[in-house]
């Protein structure tokens, strides 16, 4: 399974056996529709601290890492393509099992 992304569309991609198939797809509608929990909640606000934070402890070693995004801004204000990928990290805490639902 891979999954590529961006601001506007997910895709993934699996590969399989046939007679895995069916499996596969009861592993999509099982991650689709599985109800969120304060858990999963609580690993969504860790991940992404730890991903704001690397991304920032990153930045200072690369001048241009944050090129793609500010064109993006640039070009699209703070709508669609000119979000930033990884969120705001003021909205961090907003996340709870109800929304991530």
């Amino acid at each position: 399974m891979t999954m590529d992304y961006d601001q506007e569309k997910m895709f993934f991609k699996g590969h399989c056996l046939e007679f895995d198939t069916i499996d596969m797809f009861q592993m999509m509608v099982d991650i689709a529709l599985e109800p969120r929990t304060v858990m999963s909640a609580n690993v969504a606000k860790s991940k992404n601290h730890a991903s704001h934070a690397l991304h920032e402890h990153l930045s200072k070693y690369d001048p241009f890492a944050n090129t793609q995004e500010m064109l993006l801004r640039t070009a699209y204000g703070f709508h669609g393509l000119g979000m930033p990928r990884l969120g705001f990290a003021k909205n961090i805490d907003n996340i709870d099992a109800r929304l991530l639902q």
